[in-house]
C-alpha cells in the first residue's frame, strides 16, 4: 500500500472547497491552501483486512458492499482527521466497529516501540508526584454547547485542546524519566488514575484546586449542566475514590467527566518536576500542572482533597449561545414579570403561612428541605431526576408543579419530544383525566 510519509501532507484537494469551515477556523482540516506534492513511500506494518468484521448484526454482503461504496482514501469529505494523523507521523489507513444502530468509521492504532523507552501505567512510585497536560472538562463543555448554554471562550478553548497532540508531552516525559502514565480519556481522572493507582501499588493523592479546568467549567457545573457519563464513571471506579468531606459533590462529579482527547497524567519524581514543567512550558503547553502526589504504597485508592482555594460559583444562568442551535434547547436569560409558584408546597406556604417559630411552620420548612435533597443529583443524574419529575407532576395532576418542571425541563435541554414521551409515562399510569390536564397545562 502506497501512502504520503511526509509529515505534515494535506490530503485534500486544493481546488475544492474546505467542507466545513469550523474545521478551516480550528486549523484541524489544511485544505484552504495548496501543499507541495509530498513524497510517497511503503507503509510496511499494517495492511487492510480482507474480510472486515462488524460488532453489529449487519448482514456481510450488506457491509461489503457499503465498505466499497465508501468515498476513497483522498476524499476530503472523510479525512478530516488524516492532517492530525500527518502531524503525529502516522498513517491512518484502517478502523474498527461499534454495536451500534448507525455505522460508525473508528481507527486503532498500530507500530513500533523502542523497549527501553516504554512507559506504562503500572510503575508510580512512593515519592512521585502527578503532573495532568491539559485542562479538564471536554465532556462538560461539548455537553453545554449542545443545549446552547457554553460560552464562546469554553468552545474555543476546548476545541484548541482536543486539536492538540501529546506528542510533544510524551517525548518530553520520556526524557525526563516519568515512572509511570496514562492518558486521560473516556473514564475520566479518576478512572484512569485509579487504574494507576491499582496497577502500581500504591494510593495517590489529588488536589481538586490545583486541577487545570477549561473556562466556563466551574459555572456549568453549578449549574447542574452534568453529562450522564459522569455517573457511570462514578460507578465504574467509585468504590476506589475517597473525598475530603470539606468538597461538595459538584467538584468531586468534575473528576469523572469523561474527556475526548484529553492529556497525559504524568509520574515523575519530584526532584525531576520543576525542570519538566518548564521543558513543557517552553513547547507550549501552558496548562500543565501538578495536580497531586503518590505518598505511599497502597491498594489503588485515590483520594481527593482541597486546599479551600477554589469554590463552585453561585448557581447562575450559566453561559449564552456559542453557536446556532435548536431554540427549544437554549435556556432564556429573561426573567418573568410576576414570581413563579416554584410547586404546591410553596404555594401552601406562600399565604396566612403560620407564625415562623411555630411547630406547622417548622414542618413545613423541613418539608420543603426534603423537597430539595430528593430533587438534587446523587445516585440518578439531574436530568434522569428531571424527566421523573415531569412523569410525577403529569400522575398526580399537580399544576403548580408541572408547570415548574416543564420549565426547568426546557432549561436542561430536553426537546419537546422529550418532554412529551415523559409526559405520557405519567398518562399510562394516571389515565384519560392526566391526558386531559397535561394537554391543558401544556398549552397555556
Amino acid at each position: 500500500m502506497q501512502r504520503s510519509i511526509r509529515l505534515g501532507h494535506c490530503i485534500c484537494d486544493h481546488r475544492l472547497p474546505c467542507p466545513c469551515d469550523v474545521f478551516k477556523e480550528k486549523n484541524i482540516c489544511l485544505c484552504a491552501g495548496e501543499r507541495p506534492e509530498a513524497p510517497t513511500g511503503p507503509v510496511q506494518l499494517t495492511k487492510l483486512v480482507e474480510k472486515a468484521g462488524c460488532a453489529s448484526k449487519i448482514d456481510q454482503a450488506f457491509l461489503k458492499q457499503v465498505l466499497k461504496d465508501l468515498p476513497a482514501v483522498d476524499d476530503p469529505r472523510v479525512l478530516v482527521g488524516v492532517p492530525a494523523g500527518d502531524d503525529a507521523g502516522v498513517a491512518i489507513i484502517g478502523g474498527h466497529s461499534i454495536n451500534d444502530s448507525e455505522i460508525k468509521a473508528g481507527f486503532a492504532v498500530t507500530g513500533t516501540i523502542e523497549t527501553d523507552k516504554i512507559v506504562t501505567n503500572a510503575a508510580a512510585r512512593p515519592g512521585d508526584v502527578l503532573i495532568l497536560t491539559k485542562p479538564l472538562g471536554t465532556g462538560i463543555v461539548t455537553f453545554a454547547s449542545q443545549i446552547g448554554r457554553a460560552n464562546a471562550d469554553s468552545v474555543e478553548a476546548a476545541a484548541a485542546s482536543m486539536t492538540a497532540l501529546n506528542k510533544k508531552a510524551s517525548q518530553l516525559m520520556v526524557k525526563f524519566g516519568a515512572h509511570a502514565c496514562t492518558d486521560v480519556t473516556g473514564f475520566s481522572l479518576m478512572g484512569h488514575l485509579s487504574e494507576m493507582a491499582l496497577s502500581s501499588g500504591v494510593d495517590v493523592e489529588i488536589i481538586w484546586d490545583d486541577i487545570p479546568l477549561f473556562p466556563g467549567v466551574l459555572e456549568y457545573v453549578a449549574a447542574e449542566i452534568l453529562p450522564g457519563a459522569i455517573e457511570r464513571n462514578k460507578e465504574s471506579c467509585g468504590d476506589r475514590i475517597v473525598t475530603d468531606d470539606a468538597l461538595p459533590q459538584e467538584m468531586v462529579d468534575m473528576c469523572y467527566d469523561a474527556q475526548t482527547s484529553g492529556g497525559l497524567l504524568i509520574a515523575i519524581a519530584e526532584s525531576d518536576a520543576e525542570v519538566f514543567l518548564k521543558a513543557l512550558y517552553k513547547n507550549g503547553i501552558f496548562a500543565a500542572a501538578i495536580v497531586g502526589r503518590v505518598p505511599s504504597k497502597g491498594s489503588g485508592l485515590v483520594h481527593i482533597e482541597t486546599s479551600g482555594k477554589r469554590k463552585i460559583p453561585s448557581p447562575g444562568l450559566a453561559g449564552t449561545p456559542a453557536m446556532p442551535v435548536d431554540e427549544g434547547r437554549i435556556r432564556s436569560n429573561k426573567q418573568t414579570d410576576s414570581e413563579e409558584v416554584a410547586c404546591c408546597a410553596d404555594a401552601a406556604t406562600s399565604s396566612a403561612s403560620p407564625a415562623d417559630g411555630s411547630d406547622i411552620a417548622q414542618i413545613k420548612a423541613k418539608f420543603n428541605d426534603f423537597l430539595g435533597v430528593a430533587s438534587s443529583p446523587h445516585g440518578l443524574d439531574a436530568y434522569i431526576k428531571q424527566a421523573m419529575a415531569t412523569v410525577l407532576s403529569v400522575t398526580t395532576r399537580c399544576g403548580p408543579c408541572l408547570k415548574m418542571h416543564l420549565k426547568n425541563a426546557k432549561e436542561k435541554g430536553f426537546t419537546q419530544d422529550e418532554i412529551d414521551e415523559a409526559a405520557w409515562m405519567g398518562i399510562s399510569f394516571a389515565g384519560s383525566p392526566a391526558m386531559v390536564f397535561y394537554e391543558q397545562q401544556k398549552n397555556s
